[in-house]
């Protein structure tokens, strides 16, 4: 009987969800853990649990030595979580292509801008950083307003892990939103600490492209958030010779480049 590949939250329920569509009990069957799961930061770096699951063969030979050949090639094939890339999380997500684009005549970059520094102003005095130092850009290659924040004590600003930024993005977003009539792209910084990680993040986006143009074969990464997809998306789009898309559902969803045909 052919083996088949799995993913699953767990091991125990892609096993499962395997065994399923063998109809196999787990006592009749091999089963080889291709990838541990792993929640990642922020779902950059989510791993599903992925198995593969067989009918079990009571003889050693050739066939048991081909079949451990085939997982071990499979199990390189797995591409590995991105070191050290933390990007922030924002309110807007990755948009399907119903989605509705913003009114061109009403989105004034520069306005916008103003506005989401004068958001930030007002949170920040509310949360006792008076003194703290704003700026704001517009972003042309990622379209979404940036917002700098320096302060003496910023490290109270990112938090652990940036867990303190990202909320605090999180509810600028939403302000902005309500104040402005629509969605803008929005990214909140203090001390450069996601602009680093960022910039780790695309360094490896530039070598993927790099291994995609070099083989012809398609790169895929791990699953991750939609607002990290969007990022890799938008850089990807300045490489003529390759194209991205997502592919996968709900969690597992995920990026992957290829060389444009």
């Amino acid at each position: 009987m052919q083996s088949i590949e799995m993913e699953g939250t767990t091991v125990a329920e892609a096993v499962e969800t395997a065994l399923k569509q063998l109809g196999l009990r787990r006592d009749q069957a091999e089963v080889v853990i291709l990838q541990q799961p792993s929640q990642g930061f922020m779902g950059l770096g989510k791993k599903p649990a992925r198995v593969r699951v067989g009918e079990k063969r009571w003889s050693h030979g050739a066939e048991e030595a081909a079949e451990l050949a085939e997982v071990a090639t499979a199990s390189r094939e797995i591409k590995p979580a991105p070191r050290n890339s933390r990007v922030a999380r924002t309110a807007v997500q990755e948009k399907p292509a119903t989605a509705q684009p913003k009114p061109a005549a009403t989105f004034d970059t520069a306005k916008a801008c103003a506005t989401a520094e004068e958001v930030a102003r007002e949170v920040l005095d509310l949360m006792g950083f008076k003194d703290a130092t704003i700026k704001n850009a517009w972003e042309e290659t990622q379209e979404r307003i940036v917002v700098s924040i320096d302060h003496p004590e910023v490290g109270r600003l990112i938090g652990k892990e940036g867990r303190t930024l990202e909320a605090l993005q999180f509810l600028l977003s939403i302000v902005l939103k309500k104040r402005l009539g629509f969605d803008a792209a929005l990214s909140v910084d203090a001390g450069d600490y996601w602009k680093k990680r960022e910039t780790e993040l695309l360094a490896e986006v530039d070598s993927a492209v790099e291994e995609v143009k070099r083989t012809g074969r398609a790169h895929r990464f791990q699953p991750m958030d939609p607002i990290v997809r969007r990022l890799i998306h938008k850089h990807v789009a300045t490489y003529p010779e390759v194209v991205s898309s997502s592919e996968g559902e709900g969690q597992w969803r995920k990026v992957v480049i290829k060389p444009k045909r």
